[in-house]
């Protein structure tokens, strides 16, 4: 990434989170928090949300009294604005170098949101867990496919309430195409927080909406913003 891309990015995360923060002080609003690089001090001590760029906090200040929280990773390009986000684009790892300039472990998108919910569940439970939505916001759109198996999945998911839900299931119900980016997703997760959503428990996207993918034990809504 050159530095004019660079530049223009870390602008996009300034104005993004301008914009989050202006609407702390709009007349009734329910929005308590905006936290930058991570979560609110009281629930990530120890800055261990680093996949996180923008956190919003939803009726309270914490997880533990908030109604929700959103956790939004943001992606901006000014060389392929058109370039839509699909499964494999997501789920592509990416290089990146740590703060000592060294080398990282290459990750995903998918993998890095999977991540920050997986801490999630671990450090507050299933109950904090359910308050969480995970958003990629982006100036680049989503794949209609990727949008439409998403959709169909959460479909399912919604449709099997109170049942107990097994990934296979899901594969046996959706479309040869949508299981192919059910599964390229859910790959991209990983095994730990796929044992926990035996159904798919993945960051995944509608275009300007939100879904709902759960299991037993826990709800995750995703989101996609594309700011105009």
């Amino acid at each position: 990434m050159g530095a004019p891309e660079s530049n223009a990015g870390d602008d996009f995360h300034i104005w993004w989170a301008a914009s989050r923060a202006l609407k702390l002080i709009e007349p009734g609003a329910r929005l308590r928090l905006v936290a930058l690089e991570g979560l609110a001090t009281v629930d990530d001590p120890d800055e261990s949300y680093e996949t996180v760029d923008v956190s919003e906090y939803i009726g309270g200040d914490r997880i533990t009294t908030a109604d929700a929280v959103i956790l939004s990773q943001l992606k901006y390009s000014t060389r392929h604005p058109t370039t839509a986000w699909t499964a494999a684009r997501l789920c592509k790892p990416r290089r990146r170098r740590n703060d000592d300039d060294r080398q990282a472990t290459p990750r995903s998108v998918t993998a890095d949101l999977a991540a920050a919910y997986r801490r999630i569940l671990d450090d507050h439970g299933p109950d904090g867990a359910a308050k969480v939505r995970l958003a990629l916001v982006s100036n680049q759109p989503a794949d209609q496919l990727l949008v439409d198996a998403v959709a169909a999945a959460a479909d399912w998911v919604r449709s099997r309430d109170g049942e107990e839900l097994r990934r296979v299931d899901l594969g046996r119900a959706l479309r040869s195409e949508h299981q192919h980016v059910v599964d390229t997703l859910a790959k991209a997760v990983g095994h730990d927080c796929a044992q926990e959503s035996s159904a798919t428990s993945l960051p995944g996207s509608t275009c300007r909406g939100k879904g709902r993918s759960a299991d037993k034990h826990s709800r995750v809504r995703y989101g996609w913003v594309r700011p105009n």
